[in-house]
């Protein structure tokens, strides 16, 4: 394998320490220029020198790192920063969110691993600033503003031209070829060469120079060294991966979209959401909290990682303990600044039961997402992306992941609105049907109750019965003990009855203390069975007045030939006689 050229990029390195001599080293083997500055020299400086990216490693002295955050945003503003942060201490985070940094790096980073950060970082950048795109037939479909300029021409007119004709400082020569022989000449090669899409013929240079040929300036591929012709083969695979992982997204997307209007449960909604997203990455999974003003609660997982996350998910975690922050770093970090946090290395957390937890399932990566609707709302929750391999994002997939977060969180609200309309109307609905007092069904609802049973059984040829009941010498309880006694009596009485009834049958307050008991496909016999056993706990249910309550039962059965009036006037009939029989008693 050919070993990597030097990146040709600037980097300051800012430490108050001395590097250790592997560091130094081995970022000089990949960077055309380091320069290694103390926390006194950078803070001196007042007017910005040639600097490409910037790594800040110094003490953990909250009040020192900000300041220096401040002063190297005044004077590099587009400049990456790396910043090297100890984990184990993480509270300066709070403050350094959101001040430029481009990524945190642990300080136990290897000097290989920071490198390859600093690389990647430049590959994702400018793989797409000086691009051309190159049909089969070999006309060119579209340039890039940056490369039309160092080319010398105006995009529009050199669109839809054969290649040679843009082209025209290589002599009509093949691109690769050009690539190979500036190589060999130690020249240098700007730009990114693609045919229909794909991913470049060969990419890099060396040290900074250019060539002229005809009186034109050759500028041609891109900011990233030359690595090898087979390692574009790599490249070419991995790009295709992505692509095919990004359609997925694009089509969960879709589906998040459609599917948000028909949920009728938050907690199946993510739970489809956090299975479907499995499904497209076998190595991925995720999970998700509620957020609830100062606290996170709630947690949901797919099926497969319920278990082995429970540690994770059935906590509650408090944003205004601030040994949270320590235990929850990622998590504490997104919900606090409802912005999303990125944990490359897991292993790099402190200590605690998330970390235990994650790498306990072969987690590698996290990124936890803020799901809000809106810039200036607060998240509905965190969704934390959960990766076993190491995983890059670039700016196209977390714009992406952007806007499937916003999408849930858009599903969401509109499933809490529907909650709230269906308990609005259930209330509205209870409201208008209830009586008030006792809990039962209002005499309206009673009487639509009826005549649906009537109609039902006429159809189908089926029957019902009823029961009437009146409470035993009620106005004495009223004159004796006074009517909020009374209110009493018939709300507890209601309450008795309702524990031996179905789903299915009604019971309904007709009038005063009267109470009508609809039991649908029930015949008089049952009927008689289920009247004896109201009548036996309505007498000997815990006494709260010393006066002793009764009540007595008329039971009839619907015949083909009743009418609604009928039906009601035969139980009322039954109830009186069982009053004229002494009370206490039933009719039928």
């Amino acid at each position: 394998m050919t070993t990597l050229q030097k990146l040709p990029i600037v980097l300051h390195y800012i430490t108050d320490e001395a590097m250790t001599k592997e560091c130094a080293s081995t970022l000089k083997e990949h960077f055309k220029t380091v320069e290694i500055m103390t926390y006194e020299e950078i803070s001196e400086k007042t007017a910005p020198n040639g600097c490409d990216a910037i790594i800040a490693d110094i003490v953990a002295d909250e009040e020192k790192e900000i300041s220096l955050i401040k002063h190297l945003h005044s004077l590099y503003p587009d400049t990456p920063l790396f910043l090297k942060v100890d984990f184990e201490h993480p509270l300066h985070l709070n403050e350094t969110i959101g001040m430029g940094v481009t990524q945190y790096l642990s300080k136990d980073t290897q000097p290989e691993n920071i490198a390859e950060t600093v690389r990647d970082y430049f590959h994702t950048q400018i793989r797409n600033f000086y691009k051309m795109e190159i049909s089969d037939d070999g006309k060119v479909l579209s340039l890039s503003e940056s490369f039309a300029q160092l080319l010398g021409r105006d995009i529009s007119p050199s669109t839809h031209l054969p290649l040679e004709n843009v082209m025209e400082s290589l002599d009509g020569r093949d691109i690769l070829d050009h690539v190979r022989n500036a190589f060999e000449q130690n020249e240098t090669i700007y730009g990114l060469f693609k045919r229909d899409g794909e991913e470049p013929l060969a990419m890099g240079g060396n040290i900074a120079t250019k060539s002229e040929r005809d009186g034109i300036d050759i500028w041609l591929t891109e900011w990233f060294p030359m690595e090898c012709l087979e390692r574009s083969a790599m490249h070419k695979k991995e790009r295709l991966r992505r692509d095919i992982h990004l359609k997925s997204l694009m089509k969960l997307h879709a589906t998040i979209g459609r599917e948000l209007f028909l949920s009728v449960s938050a907690d199946l909604f993510l739970q489809g959401v956090m299975e479907k997203l499995q499904k497209i990455d076998g190595n991925m999974s995720s999970f998700y909290f509620a957020q609830r003003t100062e606290r996170l609660e709630g947690g949901i997982s797919p099926t497969s990682f319920r278990k082995s996350l429970a540690p994770i998910l059935e906590k509650t975690i408090d944003l205004r303990d601030k040994e949270n922050e320590r235990l929850y770093m990622p998590l504490y970090l997104c919900a606090r600044h409802q912005e999303t946090v990125f944990i490359d290395d897991i292993s790099h957390l402190p200590p605690s039961p998330l970390k235990s937890t994650l790498l306990g399932n072969g987690f590698t990566t996290m990124v936890a997402i803020p799901m809000k609707v809106g810039e200036y709302r607060s998240a509905e929750g965190i969704m934390a992306l959960l990766f076993k391999e190491r995983h890059r994002y670039d700016k196209e997939e977390i714009r992406m992941w952007k806007d499937i977060t916003t999408t849930i969180a858009i599903g969401l609200e509109a499933i809490k609105a529907r909650q709230e309309r269906d308990m609005l109307i259930e209330k509205l609905d209870k409201i208008a049907h209830t009586d008030n007092l006792t809990g039962a069904l209002n005499r309206r609802r009673g009487v639509e109750i009826l005549v649906h049973e009537i109609s039902r059984s006429k159809r189908y040829g089926s029957t019902f019965s009823v029961i009437f009941l009146d409470i035993d010498h009620f106005k004495k309880i009223n004159d004796a003990y006074g009517h909020s006694m009374g209110d009493t009596v018939l709300v507890q009485t209601v309450r008795t009855i309702e524990t031996s009834l179905r789903t299915t049958d009604s019971i309904i307050r007709w009038g005063g203390e009267e109470f009508l008991i609809v039991l649908p496909e029930t015949r008089l016999n049952d009927a008689i069975f289920l009247a004896r056993k109201l009548r036996e706990r309505i007498e000997h249910r815990q006494a709260d007045i010393p006066l002793p309550i009764t009540a007595s039962f008329g039971v009839a059965q619907w015949q083909p030939d009743m009418s609604f009036d009928d039906i009601i006037a035969r139980s009322d009939m039954k109830m009186y006689e069982a009053k004229r029989l002494g009370r206490n008693r039933i009719a039928y």
